[in-house]
């Protein structure tokens, strides 16, 4: 990285670090629209989660552009913008996502919507054959006071089917884990009951025919709502010079093999 990129970048981490409530993270990157995965790797031994864009994603105010791109989980913050509040609807059946009927809920959705995040989760850089099976699970939380995170699948009928909740009720689900379809990728909606900064810890593991059992686990953090800790327009510009000068710099994977896209609606 040349000496410009060093002062743009440290000038961006700072930002990030300045706008961002938390862990005062370096170099934290806003993701605000367009296709992006939890993607999941393994390379030298060892599974790694990681932030995989499609080149149209939005990261940093500008597009990612130039090919698909990876970042570390505590390189960015995923926005849930307010545009997606939606309202609970009725039924005992909704009640993992942990507010009452009527209740405000922000979802990233299962449909694309242009103006968010479209995120999934991903095993595509993965080799079937190579593993006996895959699982996600979500180990932790810090997420607002009041507030409840939920991630759900829809059935044949538009009902939902919970996979994780930090509300949790024993009756719709048992223990946040769901079963990753290896080679591939799935989207699910994604529930935020409050504004505010959400850090959600996730844990991937399986067993490899060969090398035995493996797990990863790593924070992904989503800022939901409007609230005055987001950075301004500015200073998301400032952060999206930072990308320019980080992408040179990421590390590299194999390419993605070619894999069915599996959404279900």
């Amino acid at each position: 990285m040349n000496i410009q990129c060093r002062h743009v970048v440290l000038i961006a981490s700072l930002v990030a670090s300045a706008g961002l409530p938390g862990q005062g993270r370096a170099e934290v990157l806003v993701y605000t629209s367009g296709h992006a995965d939890i993607g999941l790797g393994y390379a030298d031994g060892d599974l790694e989660l990681h932030w995989h864009f499609s080149d149209e994603a939005v990261v940093g105010g500008q597009t990612i552009g130039g090919g698909e791109k990876e970042f570390g989980p505590d390189e960015i913050a995923a926005r849930v913008p307010s545009h997606r509040e939606r309202t609970r609807p009725a039924g005992s059946q909704w009640d993992f996502t942990g507010t009452t009927a009527g209740g405000k809920l922000w979802v990233l959705p299962i449909a694309e919507d242009p103006s968010a995040p479209f995120l999934g989760w991903a095993t595509d850089e993965l080799t079937p054959s190579d593993w006996q099976s895959i699982t996600w699970s979500m180990t932790d939380w810090s997420i607002p006071t009041g507030g409840a995170f939920s991630l759900w699948d829809l059935d044949e009928f538009g009902g939902p089917q919970a996979r994780f909740s930090t509300a949790n009720p024993a009756s719709t689900m048992a223990d946040n884990t769901f079963p990753a379809i290896l080679g591939s990728h799935q989207h699910f909606a994604w529930g935020f009951t409050a504004e505010g900064v959400y850090d959600i810890e996730l844990t991937a593991f399986g067993t490899h025919t060969v090398d035995g059992f493996k797990s990863d686990t790593a924070t992904f953090r989503f800022l939901v709502g409007d609230f005055t800790a987001v950075p301004e327009p500015s200073s998301l510009t400032l952060l999206g010079v930072g990308l320019t000068c980080m992408v040179g710099g990421l590390r590299s994977r194999r390419n993605r093999r070619a894999a069915p896209v599996v959404d279900e609606v």
